[in-house]
Formats: structure tokens, C-alpha cells, sequence
């Protein structure tokens, strides 16, 4: 293994300071990029945890979340090939006796971080699942986009919930909660199960949606509102979650499974308008959902899989932003190690782009 910087091995004995382990995927990636016994007691510690039953099926804390968390550490503990089977076999009975709604929805019912779009990309990323289990999955993405004004996407739940009321009566946009996700999703299936009519047809129709609510910001940045309808912030949020970086890699990705040149050209030209007008103020914090770690892997992404033109400095760049910030990420892992707000994410992030094991990108709809 090659000898990493002070600040990247300092993060990485954060592993043997844990009281216990981290209640998600973070820990499995990690241990399948580091070794020694730190790894080791802390994957130790996570196997233990796992007797607790998931929250749902979703990709992050569900059912979903522990197979492919359960893929990733048999790598490094191929005893746990068992487990994986069983898990397996555990998710896809749930989701034969598992229904959703396809009117007045909330983010369950199609999201990537909890619902449906997430659960797919897992599967589609899982060789041992076969197709029959994903076919319902993709069917139900399928129907809540088979009109062109995507009324069945129109969020209709969260009256109660404060932080998400806003969406009530529209089509979210972001990669995390909205249409990019289900993009995401009917890319994956497309690639695990073959590009039929039906899924061309509406990877079109969502592409042609997302590319006609873009606009750009006071910057010239390419950006979206958080949902169709709502208003775009003066400074709109651009991150994994929601805006420039996420959306356009999602176009990216779409125009390689249609085979849309335009389309590819219009993602690279907002990506590029990001990188041009790229501020570290743009960061929100250092995680991957809205911060640092998740534009790094946007971008190395971008900068390994498209030509896309500064690429690799915005990456190169980034990683140097967290790793100076090495102390930062240290008093957080005190509070918290998960991978989409933590410190456990923002590790998972510098050691993939460092060369560690790849496969848990499908979570974010990376590669």
C-alpha cells in the first residue's frame, strides 16, 4: 500500500479512538480502502451492530445500505459471503411484499436516499440479484413519470415535517430527494437489465425537464431551484445534493445510456460553468451530502470518465481543501462517523480518489 500523507493516516487512526462503530456503510467502505488491527476491531465492531434490524429498506440506513455494506467488507472478510447471500434473499422478499404510492408521495415512495430509486441502484449494482427482483422497482419509476407533467412526482406528504413542507405540490429537483435520483436509478436498471423503449423514452422526458428548468445564476453557473416551481436562491446551493455538480453528471450519465450527444455536450457545458466560477464559498460544510467530500467525488468522476476540461484541478484542489482541514474532520468524527453527513464520508472520499474500492459510488449515483 502506498505510504499516504500525515493529515489522510491521521484520519484513518480515527478508526482505533471510536466508542463504537459507525451505525451505517461508512465503516465497511473504509475498512475496504485501510488495514491493520484499527480496521479491523472497528469492522469488528460494526458486524456486531448489524443485529440490530435496518430502518426500512433504503439505501442509507435500510436493508439496501447493508447488502451492498456487506458486499464491500466480504472483500476484505470473504466469511462474510454468507451473510451477503442471506441478506440478499432477506431484501428482495421484503420488497415482494412491499408496495408504494403513486399519487400524492412523499420522498419514500421514489427517493434515492430512502425510497425506491435507491433501492434499485443497490440492486443494479448487485450481480447475484436477478432482474425479476428489480423489474417491479423500475416499474413503479416508470409510471410515476409516464405523463410529461409529471403530476405523480408532485410531493403530496410532509404537511407535519417542517424542513420538508416546502416541497408539497411540486417535483423536486435534487439528485438526493428529486427527478436527478430517479435519472440515476432508470440508469442503473438500464445498464443492469438492457435499455428497453419504455425506460429510453422516459430518461428522455426527464433529461428534456431537468435541461428546461435549468438557468443560470448571478455567477453565469448553471443552476436549478431545489424544485420545479420554487423560486432560485441568489445563491442556490450546489453540492451532491441539489444543483450544478449533481445534475449535471446525472445529464452526463443519461446521454451515455441514450447515446445523446447534445445532451452530453449541455452537461459538460454546466459542469464547466461550475468549474469556471468555482469559490470555496460554495461549500457548505465538509461532508458528502452538502459539502466538500461529495463535489470531490463529482468531480474526480467527471475527471476520470468525461473530457471534461479542469476536472482534475477542481479535484485536486479539493482534496487538498479537506486535508488541510484534517483537524476539522477529526472533532467531527467525535460526533459523527456516518458516510453522508460525517466524518466516515469524508474519509470514504479521500481514500477512493486515493485508489480504494469504488463500488460503494453506486450510492450516489457515481462511478
Amino acid at each position: 500500500m502506498k505510504e499516504r500523507s500525515p493529515s489522510l493516516a491521521r484520519l484513518g487512526r480515527l478508526l482505533g479512538e471510536l466508542p463504537q462503530a459507525a451505525p451505517d456503510a461508512a465503516m465497511a467502505v473504509v475498512a475496504g480502502a485501510l488495514d491493520g488491527p484499527d480496521t479491523t476491531r472497528a469492522l469488528t465492531s460494526w458486524l456486531r451492530g448489524l443485529k440490530q434490524a435496518p430502518r426500512g429498506l433504503g439505501l442509507f440506513g435500510g436493508s439496501a445500505e447493508r447488502l451492498l455494506a456487506l458486499r464491500i467488507a466480504a472483500s476484505t472478510w470473504p466469511k462474510l459471503t454468507g451473510p451477503v447471500g442471506a441478506q440478499r434473499q432477506a431484501l428482495i422478499a421484503q420488497l415482494a411484499a412491499t408496495t408504494w404510492r403513486d399519487s400524492e408521495v412523499g420522498w419514500p415512495d421514489y427517493d434515492l436516499i430512502v425510497g425506491p430509486s435507491g433501492i434499485l441502484v443497490a440492486l443494479a449494482a448487485d450481480p447475484g440479484v436477478p432482474a425479476t427482483a428489480r423489474a417491479p422497482l423500475t416499474g413503479h419509476l416508470l409510471r410515476l413519470c409516464a405523463t410529461p407533467d409529471l403530476v405523480r412526482l408532485r410531493v403530496g406528504e410532509h404537511q407535519n415535517d417542517h424542513p420538508r413542507r416546502w416541497n408539497i405540490g411540486h417535483v423536486n429537483l435534487g439528485l438526493a430527494h428529486g427527478l436527478p435520483g430517479i435519472m440515476i436509478a432508470l440508469c442503473a436498471a438500464a445498464e443492469a437489465d438492457g435499455l428497453s423503449d419504455d425506460l429510453a423514452t422516459t430518461l428522455a422526458r426527464l433529461a428534456g425537464r431537468l435541461v428546461a428548468e435549468c438557468r443560470p445564476d448571478g455567477r453565469g453557473v448553471y443552476a436549478w431551484p431545489h424544485a420545479i416551481g420554487v423560486e432560485l436562491p441568489s445563491r442556490p446551493l450546489q453540492a451532491w445534493c441539489y444543483g450544478c455538480p449533481s445534475n449535471a453528471w446525472v445529464m452526463w450519465e443519461t446521454a451515455r445510456i441514450l447515446g445523446d450527444p447534445e445532451l452530453a455536450a449541455f452537461a459538460l457545458e454546466a459542469a464547466a460553468s461550475f468549474v469556471t466560477a468555482y469559490d470555496d464559498r460554495d461549500l457548505r460544510n465538509l461532508a458528502l451530502c452538502h459539502g466538500a467530500a461529495g463535489t470531490l467525488l463529482i468531480f474526480d468522476a467527471f475527471a476520470r470518465h468525461t473530457p471534461l476540461g479542469g476536472a482534475q484541478a477542481l479535484a485536486t484542489h479539493l482534496t487538498g481543501y479537506l486535508l488541510d482541514r484534517h483537524e476539522e474532520v477529526a472533532e467531527l468524527a467525535a460526533t459523527d462517523w456516518s458516510l453522508m453527513n460525517g466524518a466516515g464520508g469524508v474519509l470514504a472520499a479521500l481514500l477512493t480518489v486515493e485508489g480504494g474500492d469504488r463500488r460503494w459510488l453506486a450510492t450516489l449515483g457515481l462511478r
